[in-house]
């Protein structure tokens, strides 16, 4: 740690924290900034994968009038830039595979 090429635990920092307690191998001493989530909670992957196969779905039923600008994207994807430019990129990438069809 003192170094500073420890790796630090990313759980210490949740409501739960480190299961693992004097187990794990990660640091569990203070670090000036937070690790950054791993990935988003359950509930926002699962909301994100329905609402972008809901997506696909409209696209495939018109692929030359969906419009991507017209699309309300819900507010924690917004927020999350990392699952923003995800949903963003696959659903141009599925409109060009579809309109290429």
């Amino acid at each position: 740690h003192d170094i500073g090429v420890c790796v630090p635990c990313p759980f210490l920092a949740s409501t739960a924290g480190c299961l693992r307690r004097e187990q794990c191998k990660l640091c569990h001493y203070h670090h000036p900034v937070q690790p950054e989530r791993l990935k988003p909670c359950k509930w926002k992957r699962q909301r994100y994968r329905a609402f972008e196969q809901q997506q696909k779905e409209d696209i495939d039923a018109d692929p030359a009038g969906f419009d991507l600008a017209a699309v309300e994207i819900p507010i924690f994807v917004e927020q999350d830039d990392r699952m923003y430019t995800r949903l963003l990129e696959s659903l141009c990438r599925h409109i060009s595979s579809e309109r290429a069809q």
